[in-house]
C-alpha cells in the first residue's frame, strides 16, 4: 500500500469522524432548543431556545446526508 493510499484512508476516516461529531453537536444543541409548551417560559428563555434551534440547523449543514 502506498503512502498516498494510506493518506487517503486517513483523510476519509477523519472526514467520517468529523461528520459524527457535527451530528452529535447539532443533536445536543437542538435538544437545548426544545420548548415546554405546557410551562410558561420567559421571553429570554424562548429567545435562547430559538437561538439553540437556529445554531443546530446551521451545524446540520455541515453534516452530509
Amino acid at each position: 500500500m502506498s503512502e498516498e493510499e494510506i493518506q487517503v484512508m486517513i483523510d476519509n476516516a477523519l472526514a467520517r469522524q468529523r461528520q459524527e461529531i457535527y451530528k452529535e453537536i447539532a443533536d445536543s444543541i437542538a435538544g437545548a432548543g426544545e420548548l415546554d409548551c405546557y410551562n410558561f417560559q420567559s421571553i429570554e428563555a424562548q429567545c435562547s431556545a430559538y437561538a439553540a434551534r437556529d445554531i443546530a440547523d446551521r451545524i446540520k449543514w455541515l453534516v452530509e446526508e
